[in-house]
């Protein structure tokens, strides 16, 4: 319920401390990836966070 999609960085990982809901594009300050689209990097990390859940789930 609380999975920060749209906070962390599909590339690599990293949480964004703050995001407010304004910040439609962030960079990430680890990996250095810029132009993040805040709607588009959700959707990656929930498409891998699932992919992820579900290939424990059939071990």
């Amino acid at each position: 319920r609380w999975y920060p999609s749209s906070k962390r960085c599909h590339g690599c990982g990293f949480v964004m401390a703050s995001l407010p809901l304004n910040v439609r594009t962030w960079g990430c300050p680890d990996c250095g990836t810029q132009g993040i689209d805040r709607d588009v990097n959700a959707a990656c990390n929930i498409l891998q966070a699932g992919t992820a859940l579900l290939a424990g789930a059939e071990s």
